[in-house]
């Protein structure tokens, strides 16, 4: 008792300290967790839409009136009508491998007389660092080609040359063209019905989960051992105490393990008389 009269009041200091501890590890952990939860949904919608069969993009017309649904993100849309090759525009800073390069966007009109920006792929930087050495550009004949819905990038106050762009700024290309666009979504190349020109085709995207799980119940462990070292902390204090203020404490001799057991045994061989 006098053990606790003597430090009651730095122990609950440190017991609130722990639990505030304990209490923002709880809350980074679930952050951890809300974060997992919105990365599984991406994958979840990736994986739903990215296989389905092409749905006519005349069909998702309502829907594409107003911010693309991130439930209709990757969602393969079929359309028919050509390319209109004289407005294709490139966006910079784009890499694919490791490699710069830049991402071709060629304006489609389709037989219904709208525009979509198509998104044909990939072409490397060439020997002047601010263009391709060619630019595979596709002839005006009719087809129909599949693509994937994908929302409009945010704008970036950058510069750029005449005949690129910095983002995929759906608002902006609509004002470069003169044309009508759908100014929520474009269409990512996955085939057409006529072989044209060829870009390389951007890959399947791959998304993993991530360390969030484990990080959350990293969060967790730490916060318990928080409240375990102050277990360990008050005990191990309680022992210094008593030694110093306690003449009837004795201290409890430590077990030994089997290993310790083995090496005295072989120390009293060594050191026990010699045989005549």
């Amino acid at each position: 008792m006098n053990f606790l009269r003597a430090s009651w009041r730095r122990y609950v200091a440190w017991l609130v300290l722990v639990c505030l501890f304990s209490a923002g590890c709880v809350l980074l952990s679930r952050w951890q967790l809300d974060r997992r939860t919105e990365v599984v949904s991406v994958i979840d919608t990736i994986s739903n839409n990215y296989n389905q069969e092409p749905k006519p993009l005349r069909e998702l017309l309502p829907s594409l009136l107003k911010p693309l649904p991130a439930n209709k993100k990757w969602l393969p849309v079929s359309v028919t009508g050509h390319y209109l090759p004289e407005m294709t525009t490139l966006v910079r800073n784009r890499s694919l491998g490791g490699n710069p390069g830049f991402e071709v966007l060629v304006p489609f009109l389709s037989e219904d007389n709208q525009v979509v920006i198509i998104n044909r792929g990939w072409v490397a930087t060439g020997s002047v660092e601010d263009s391709p050495d060619f630019v595979p550009t596709p002839n005006q004949a009719r087809l129909t080609l599949v693509g994937r819905l994908m929302p409009t990038e945010p704008a970036l106050n950058r510069s750029a040359p005449v005949g690129q762009i910095p983002s995929i700024d759906l608002p902006a290309l609509a004002t470069m063209n003169s044309a009508r666009t759908f100014i929520n979504a474009y269409l990512l190349l996955d085939s057409e019905s006529t072989k044209q020109p060829q870009v390389k085709h951007l890959p399947e995207p791959k998304f993993g989960e991530g360390n969030h799980l484990s990080y959350a119940i990293q969060w967790i462990i730490f916060g318990v051992l928080a409240f375990l070292t102050l277990i360990w902390a008050v005990r191990k204090e309680k022992h210094f105490y008593r030694l110093a203020n306690d003449p009837n404490y004795v201290v409890k001799p430590k077990r030994k393990s089997e290993t310790d057991k083995d090496a005295d045994a072989e120390d009293a061989l060594i050191s026990g008389p010699e045989l005549s």
